[in-house]
């Protein structure tokens, strides 16, 4: 269309501008935003920058480095990463003659608050005995001996037949709700042992030798693993010199250990219904052994004699998650993580460099599950 009222200039100036304005625009500031995420589940905070700054590549392998100088950056997390954990648990149960009544509590209570789900979302349960290679039945060492009851050795067991068809069992790991063949709880189900006068019930170290002895993971990576111990006694109960002295060794910090070399997982917590400050029956109490394990690592604890079982294993349920390890995957340019803040609380941690993994100790109670991590590194 003719533009008779301009300029010859002007009017190359309209018609030929469009590229020009366009290749101006691309020089415009504008914002680029990026995330990290955790390996672990859950997306990592934005972290907003400029175009003249480069993104920072995580990716395994990647060259960040400028003239080999270390440079600084911040990765950013939130705990709503693992909002739902895996957690596993172990009930040890003294399978000794004096235990008959308080095993018929404990299925009681917990018949009547399983349906309540007061457990974790991702819970799986599972049972063991109290039985050791020095206690004196041979039948007692049939059923959960320094292992997790099944179906197939109560099959193969010292039970009589009548028990067995009413209470068959279920796998080694089990769901709170989940039923056997017969229609019960499996917890219930398992917890049927053939009571036996066995002299020892030494609950700490059957858990010990069932996880040194096993070849395989017993509970699931990156899970809370939560120890329940009942019985009327303390490890070792009747007495032995020899398991009494090893008590020493067996403290939250070893077993912690000995659970994480054989499974990776997240946390360990114990628990107990056993004497809490008197005996139940005439056996010692040891120094009440199975406190100072629910002591250290933050479980719950209930006298043996009372009859408020459901009311201990809700408030057991609740404590199994309380406090958490939670691990963040770190890129393989980490230098040096030199601080962890949560919600502007610095925080110790531990950064496996082999595994290129940091893990934190976490109370719940103090922060929000989107509580926001910021972790301070070096970059190569």
């Amino acid at each position: 269309m003719p533009l008779p009222f301009l300029k010859n200039s002007e009017k190359d100036f309209i018609m030929k501008p469009h590229f020009y304005i366009l290749a101006a625009a691309t020089t415009l500031p504008f914002t680029m935003q990026c995330a990290e995420k955790s390996n672990f589940g859950g997306s990592a905070k934005t972290v907003e920058k400029s175009k003249n700054e480069r993104p920072q590549d995580y990716s395994e392998g990647a060259d960040t480095s400028t003239n080999n100088k270390l440079s600084e950056d911040t990765l950013s997390f939130s705990l709503d990463d693992k909002s739902d954990p895996d957690v596993d648990y172990v009930f040890v149960v003294d399978n000794s003659n004096s235990m008959r009544d308080l095993i018929k509590k404990v299925s009681t209570g917990f018949s009547n608050i399983v349906e309540d789900s007061v457990f974790p979302k991702n819970a799986l349960l599972s049972v063991m005995s109290t039985t050791v290679n020095e206690s004196t039945s041979k039948n007692a060492k049939l059923v959960g001996f320094q292992q997790l009851v099944t179906k197939e050795q109560i099959k193969k067991s010292a039970r009589k037949n009548l028990i067995k068809t009413q209470y068959p069992g279920c796998g080694a790991f089990f769901a709170p709700t989940e039923k056997d063949a017969a229609g019960n709880y499996c917890l219930v189900s398992a917890i049927q042992f053939k009571i036996e006068g066995t002299g020892i019930e030494a609950g700490i170290t059957a858990f010990h030798r069932m996880v040194k002895d096993a070849e395989k993971p017993i509970f699931r990576e990156d899970a809370l693993v939560n120890v329940i111990f009942v019985s009327d006694t303390h490890d070792p109960g009747n007495g032995n010199v020899q398991l009494t002295n090893a008590l020493k060794d067996r403290t939250f910090d070893s077993l912690k250990k000995e659970v994480q070399e054989n499974s990776g997982i997240r946390g360990l917590k114990f628990h107990a219904i056993a004497p809490l400050n008197e005996q139940c029956s005439d056996e010692k109490t040891h120094g009440f052994s199975y406190h100072k394990l629910v002591d250290a690592s933050g479980g719950s604890k209930k006298d043996c004699r009372t009859d408020q079982y459901a009311s201990f294993l809700t408030d057991m349920a609740e404590k199994s998650i309380e406090e958490e390890e939670v691990s963040f995957k770190i890129p393989k340019n980490v230098k040096t993580v030199r601080k962890v803040d949560i919600d502007g609380d610095s925080i110790k941690f531990d950064f496996n460099e082999d595994k290129r993994s940091l893990t934190v100790s976490v109370d719940r109670e103090d922060y929000p599950k989107d509580a926001k991590v910021e972790i301070k590194v070096e970059l190569e």
